[in-house]
């Protein structure tokens, strides 16, 4: 079993459900995005007083969190009955919320601003500028 960091967007509403054994849990997706490689999709899973924790900070879909805990790998088989599938599980352990989606925003995502890649125009010097890498001494 592995364990993960994780810091993505919640895309699901949380619910607090309760076992057949009595213990309460949530489920909810977790969305982690890095530069322009496609979204992975974590199944986060909390039991106890983590779960109620997490309903009480009332997260909602576009917060951003982060998650630690356990790493499953899970095989499904989809809606259909036949199509099997591989989930990516988190037990929730720890974790924060870095940011709280407004409560009167709608959950749908807006624009994001990206950073300005470094090789881009705006980054290289002026042309004739010479860069050598020489520095000044350091002082003794």
């Amino acid at each position: 079993m592995s364990f993960i960091h994780v810091v993505g967007r919640v895309t699901t509403e949380l619910e607090l459900k309760v076992s057949l054994k009595g213990t309460p849990y949530v489920r909810f997706s977790l969305e982690e995005r890095t530069g322009n490689a496609p979204a992975q999709l974590f199944q986060v899973w909390a039991y106890g007083w983590e779960a109620e924790h997490l309903v009480k900070r009332d997260l909602r879909p576009g917060c951003i969190l982060e998650v630690n805990g356990p790493l499953l790998v899970e095989e499904y088989t989809a809606k259909d009955g036949y199509t099997p599938g591989i989930r990516l599980k988190i037990i929730y352990r720890d974790g924060r919320l870095i940011l709280r989606q407004k409560p009167n925003s709608n959950s749908q995502r807006t624009s994001t601003t990206h950073a300005v890649s470094p090789a881009s125009e705006s980054t290289l010097p002026p042309e004739g500028m010479r860069i050598d890498g020489e520095r000044e001494p350091l002082p003794e």
